[in-house]
């Protein structure tokens, strides 16, 4: 009997951290373990995941539609990613990959059109919070729930990872009302890393207790420089009050992955790979398959 889909909210304290990009990466590379992933993007202000991902020319339907029962949730899915055999997934094939896309920001009338398609009131949707048009009430996020449970069961997922806005959106308090865990993911300084902390507040009072740390653009020079201002891991673990699930090291390379839509070998792989065993249950090494920073790894436990 297949196990219940993990759903584990992703977010940030702020824009810019690369939360989106963690999201994709982490995702990818749950699905090259064999597990089945939605990937939910619910950052309706700054909706990025389906040019992340190549697929912009694909979206038909959002998570918005879904919600307002304009279509099914299954009909909202972009297939990204499938087994190479054609088959089930498995650890040597890969997973299925599957996008749940966001509106894009400032498309309000989108969700006026949708409820109107639907018959829905258009008063579930008449006031948007600070993050570019999440309705903020909470029978949108109900009905949000809904479909994020029904696109799961329509994936087969194993894992349903929800993107959200940056800060204290409505996104991010609709998806913890659906998610197990979450991952907050922040920058390589102690201003950030505080930041994190008030996100897993926020989070804890939504119900979620399981909640981990991402370092996203570790600089390894600058935890080593003593004119830097960047944390060692232990340093970076006590600011932000959370267990470490893992660094990503700083990688130029993402930037040209962002911009061509498409999947490209980085230095940051490893790294989304190690958080994806360790959501799996494995016990990773902190810098596994990271060999550029194993040599100076006791510089950076400070």
């Amino acid at each position: 009997m297949k196990m219940p889909a993990r759903f584990i909210v992703i977010a940030s304290s702020k824009g810019g951290i690369g939360k989106s990009t963690a999201a994709l990466g982490i995702s990818r590379s749950l699905c090259a373990r064999g597990r089945s992933v939605l990937l939910c993007d619910l950052d309706y202000g700054n909706a990025c995941l389906d040019m992340l991902c190549g697929v912009e020319d694909s979206v038909l339907y959002t998570s918005a539609d879904a919600a307002l029962g304009a279509c099914t949730p299954q009909a909202a899915l972009i297939a990204l990613e499938q087994p190479s055999d054609g088959g089930s997934p498995d650890r040597n094939g890969g997973g299925r990959m599957y996008l749940l896309p966001a509106p894009c920001a400032g498309q309000y009338e989108i969700f006026v059109r949708s409820a109107a398609d639907a018959g829905t009131d258009p008063g579930l949707i008449d006031s948007a919070d600070a993050d570019g048009g999440f309705p903020a009430n909470t029978v949108y996020a109900d009905r949000l729930c809904d479909a994020l449970r029904g696109a799961a069961e329509s994936a087969g997922a194993d894992y349903v990872v929800l993107d959200t806005g940056a800060g204290i959106s409505g996104g991010l308090c609709a998806a913890a009302g659906a998610a197990d865990e979450a991952l907050v993911v922040a920058g390589h300084s102690p201003v950030s890393l505080r930041s994190a902390d008030a996100t897993a507040r926020l989070l804890e009072k939504h119900g979620i207790k399981n909640i981990r740390l991402v370092i996203n653009g570790f600089d390894a020079a600058g935890v080593t420089d003593r004119r830097s201002a960047r944390c060692g891991i232990f340093s970076m673990i006590d600011t932000a009050h959370l267990p470490l699930c893992g660094i990503v090291p700083y990688d130029p390379s993402l930037a040209a992955a962002q911009e061509s839509g498409k999947k490209t070998s980085s230095l940051s792989d490893a790294a989304f790979a190690n958080i994806a065993a360790r959501l799996d249950g494995e016990e990773v090494p902190l810098f596994c398959g990271l060999k550029k920073f194993r040599k100076n790894r006791n510089k950076f436990y400070i």
